[in-house]
């Protein structure tokens, strides 16, 4: 190993360990009773942040006093309004259903988060945050209602989980058809390679609302190309890349149904 690969490594470990420093020292003199508090704009925001010791959303959120990927939400903002209906998929701890709702000022959220744990923090966020019109669901959304269960896990990130369908996993799936919505203006997925699954269990209500859609599609796989493809096939192009993995489509026919 050469003498410049040895300091790169070391400046990488001191980086770190500053890093678990800082977040440490937050979470001691900036965190009551596990909510961590800041300003965006004109806005108070509230954050139960229980793992933020160990869970990249989380510790982001405290080391920068700021929503969890805030750049491309900011580019989302003037999509939406106060009549828009959001689908929230894979909600996580709530950062982007907080974002919606209280920056946004939408209508109405719906919020998917299938991992109980998870699930528990995104409604302690919805409460700390006292917001209205919106509605959390413990489930997973795929292509058809069933069951599931973890098929892999990332260390330090909750929201790294992936799914798979299996009939007698304790988890739920359900379909973005089986709500039955009379309106849906913007469709956010972050679901971890499960989003072609989403976009088949919703496409009666796509085809029929013609929603924006921002789906992430990870770096260094075939996602991208598979998800484009699938969505050029239900009429949509490619309107903005808002991020390093994700994308936000639009409708290239509206729907005539209002």
């Amino acid at each position: 190993m050469s003498d410049d690969h040895m300091n790169i490594q070391l400046l990488r470990n001191i980086n770190r360990q500053m890093e678990e420093l800082i977040i440490e020292s937050k979470i001691q003199t900036q965190i009551e009773n596990g909510v961590f508090t800041f300003s965006y704009g004109s806005e108070v925001i509230r954050f139960f942040l229980p793992f933020a010791g160990q869970d990249g959303i989380q510790s982001h959120i405290l080391r920068t006093a700021n929503f969890y990927e805030e750049k491309a939400l900011r580019l989302v903002a003037p999509l939406l309004g106060p009549t828009s209906t959001v689908v929230d998929a894979g909600a996580n701890i709530g950062n982007h259903t907080v974002y919606f709702k209280k920056v946004c000022n939408v209508k109405h959220v719906i919020s998917f988060e299938p991992i109980q744990t998870t699930f528990n923090i995104l409604l302690r966020n919805i409460s700390e945050n006292q917001l209205s019109g919106v509605m959390p669901i413990c489930s997973a959304l795929g292509a058809h209602e069933g069951g599931g269960s973890i098929s892999s896990f990332r260390s330090g990130k909750l929201g790294t989980i992936t799914l798979e369908e299996n009939a007698l996993g304790k988890l739920r799936i359900a379909s973005i058809d089986s709500l039955e919505l009379p309106r849906l203006d913007f469709l956010k997925i972050d679901v971890e390679g499960g989003q072609i699954d989403v976009l088949r269990g919703g496409e009666e209500t796509i085809r029929r609302t013609r929603p924006l859609i921002m789906v992430e599609m990870r770096v260094g796989t075939d996602e991208f190309a598979t998800g484009d493809e699938y969505l050029k096939s239900i009429a949509y192009k490619l309107k903005m890349k808002c991020s390093k993995a994700d994308y936000i489509y639009e409708p290239i026919v509206q729907s005539v149904v209002k």
